[in-house]
């Protein structure tokens, strides 16, 4: 069971409770992102419903719309693995990258540890952090597939070098380099895909026939997608877009001739891992 969760019946409509979603997989749960308390708490409800005791976590990035839950999880017990980008494990591939005589290993230490401080204060909790690089099966089904190793050295280290734009093909390299999960749902495949940019996923997308559009349905990653796709009209796209009034999200995507659910007005979206059907509010469909 996929379910992706909708903020539709939450208090504040113009919050942004960002992404979470839950995989259950052969009794195994994992939960990618979570942006919010409220998220976390469901979380917490389903794990309860279901006697499941443990979850590991795949954070895709940084930001606080699919950070701030974590710690809520963390502070349930129950997480036993983290798995994200440990940026600190490549500084000598970043270094030897940048392009900048005034920086030293000690410098890009010290500003990785600022830009991800969110993730190494993971260390002081009871839980086993994992370089999702590095990392490739987390369970049965589900597998990390990105950013290669590559795409990361060369986006991260425009980011610790004062010459460069801390952006990359209009997106943030944060978000650029996102953690992309496959998972095997039935006789699919499915790309989960944060806030990843156009070109940190084109050369899958093709693979998959079900795709998460990054970055809550932005409009110029999704049309990417559309145009990328436009031979192949069996491909269901889904979005998780809970960003209240903030910027970004599906508000300005034209989805006419796809197939698309999005939490913005769907609601909660499952899908069943083994036969990809998807229930929405209760109905079946595609």
């Amino acid at each position: 069971m996929l379910k992706i969760l909708s903020s539709k019946t939450y208090n504040d409509a113009s919050k942004n409770y960002g992404d979470c979603i839950i995989i259950y997989d052969n009794d195994k749960c994992i939960v990618y992102d979570c942006g919010s308390e409220e998220h976390a708490k469901r979380v917490l409800k389903f794990l309860e419903d279901n006697n499941i005791t443990t979850i590991d976590i795949v954070l895709s990035h940084n930001d606080a719309d699919h950070f701030n839950g974590i710690l809520v999880l963390l502070q349930s017990g129950k997480v036993k693995k983290v798995y994200t980008l440990l940026v600190l494990k490549y500084i000598d591939k970043l270094l030897a990258k940048i392009d900048d005589n005034r920086k030293t290993r000690d410098s890009i230490k010290q500003q990785i540890i600022e830009t991800y401080d969110n993730i190494y204060q993971l260390k002081n909790h009871n839980c086993e952090l994992v370089d999702a690089i590095e990392a490739t099966k987390i369970s049965e089904h589900v597998k990390c597939v990105g950013p290669s190793e590559d795409y990361f050295i060369e986006a991260t280290a425009k980011l610790f070098n004062t010459q460069e734009s801390d952006q990359i093909d209009s997106e943030t390299i944060c978000n650029a380099t996102s953690i992309q999960l496959e998972i095997i749902i039935g006789e699919n495949k499915m790309l989960l895909t944060g806030d990843s940019n156009f070109t940190a996923i084109e050369d899958k997308i093709k693979q998959y026939n079900l795709i998460q559009l990054p970055h809550h349905g932005k409009k110029e990653q999704a049309e990417q997608i559309f145009q990328k796709n436009k031979n192949n009209h069996r491909v269901r796209y889904y979005i998780s877009d809970n960003t209240g009034n903030s910027n970004g999200g599906s508000n300005n995507l034209n989805t006419q001739g796809h197939i698309v659910k999005n939490t913005k007005y769907d609601g909660d979206i499952t899908i069943d891992i083994n036969t990809s059907i998807a229930v929405h509010n209760g109905y079946y469909g595609l």
